[in-house]
């Protein structure tokens, strides 16, 4: 039996490709399984964008010495 489009799951929850990889960004990053910049790059949005999603998710956004001496870096090759 095959399933019409409206039965998919996908279809059925009314989510866009894009917001299924902000909500899979937003649970790995929960989990602890990515970083910050690892969740905006697989969501394919913006940090800003990113802890936007998680905010409105109520995850809270961590941000450790590491997090702040990439971000230094990353500062100091751009000036």
């Amino acid at each position: 039996m095959q399933l019409l489009p409206e039965d998919q799951p996908i279809v059925a929850a009314r989510v866009s490709a894009e917001e299924i990889k902000i909500e899979l960004a937003s649970a790995l990053y929960s989990r602890g399984r990515l970083t910050l910049g690892q969740a905006a790059q697989l969501a394919s949005v913006s940090h800003w964008q990113m802890q936007q999603a998680l905010a409105v998710r109520g995850i809270i956004a961590s941000y450790d010495e590491a997090e702040l001496e990439a971000d230094r870096r990353q500062l100091n090759r751009l000036a």
